[in-house]
């Protein structure tokens, strides 16, 4: 079982790559629930990154993206969340 931050850091790699090839893709259904769970325990261990919720009206890579970039960000730079 990965630790949080190997699990954003896995799911960021592959949606820069994924949103870079076509941002408007939607992503796996798979993919979406590990997101989910990835910023439901960053909001456990960060409670100012609860705002940071993946919108499930736009599941695609460039969403994935944007709500991963404000997780890790938020990790590793609590100060700027």
């Amino acid at each position: 079982m990965r630790n949080l931050p190997e699990e954003v850091d896995e799911l960021l790699s592959r949606a820069k790559y994924l949103a870079k090839k076509d941002p408007t893709t939607p992503v796996t259904h798979d993919y979406w629930t590990r997101l989910t769970s990835a910023c439901n325990q960053a909001q456990e261990v960060r409670p100012e990154l609860k705002h940071v919720v993946p919108d499930e009206s736009r599941q695609t890579w460039a969403e994935a993206l944007s709500c991963l970039e404000r997780i890790n960000e938020g990790l590793c730079n609590p100060s700027k969340a």
